[in-house]
């Protein structure tokens, strides 16, 4: 099978819509997947927004490519994904196919030697969560989540905490896989950021919000 085929297979199989390069590694070689790539971006199939930074397409009603979520939601699973904050911005493509770029904050700084770097100390101690699970968001929980997660400098790692947090989905009565907010709270999870009550309250609340999300659209 072409490497062409293995990308575009590779990509009908997700579910998440932000695709980094060093997730299609494996695939092929390093100049032939960097051909291989620019072909689909070419094709509208895919496109980049920073360097080893990509975004799934779809065609519209009306045939036009655009991104296959909404920027905001792009934007949370590259914080997701890489540890950055980004604003995801349509720039001008000259006419042809539709451009969007990640504009990055400043970079999550590593923990050094001597700990944790003061700023983030400061992000974290002033993001308070409530005891009271009820008290939790039930509007823009992703846009909270994600907060969250960037304040104490926490991004997705897949662990056995994912299929907990996948469980909470299903008793919310959805069977799909994680989104980037579901991915991060389960990171939030592990790092003792929130505990498990708060885990199942997020991932429930997140869970009915994108639901009703669908049926206003429907």
């Amino acid at each position: 099978m072409k490497l062409e085929s293995k990308l575009q297979m590779s990509l009908s199989k997700r579910a998440d819509h932000v695709v980094l390069r060093r997730e299609l590694a494996r695939l092929g070689g390093k100049s032939q997947l960097t051909e291989a790539i620019k072909r689909l971006i070419g094709e509208g199939r895919l496109m980049r927004l920073a360097p080893g930074v990509y975004a799934r397409t779809r065609r519209n009603s009306h045939g036009a490519v655009e991104l296959a979520a909404p920027p905001q939601v792009i934007a949370d699973e590259v914080l997701a994904k890489t540890g950055r904050a980004a604003a995801i911005r349509r720039v001008d493509s000259g006419g042809g196919l539709p451009k969007f770029e990640a504009k990055f904050a400043n970079v999550l700084a590593n923990a050094s030697a001597g700990g944790v770097p003061p700023r983030r100390k400061r992000r974290a101690a002033a993001f308070k969560l409530p005891s009271d699970v009820a008290q939790l968001p039930v509007k823009d929980v992703s846009t909270y989540v994600a907060s969250l997660a960037a304040a104490h400098g926490v991004v997705f790692q897949r662990t056995r905490l994912d299929d907990f947090a996948e469980a909470v989905t299903r008793l919310a009565g959805d069977d799909e896989r994680l989104d980037a907010t579901g991915k991060l709270l389960a990171s939030l999870r592990k790092k003792s950021v929130i505990n498990g009550a708060q885990l199942a309250r997020l991932m429930t609340n997140h869970m009915r919000e994108q639901k009703n999300a669908v049926r206003s659209v429907r």
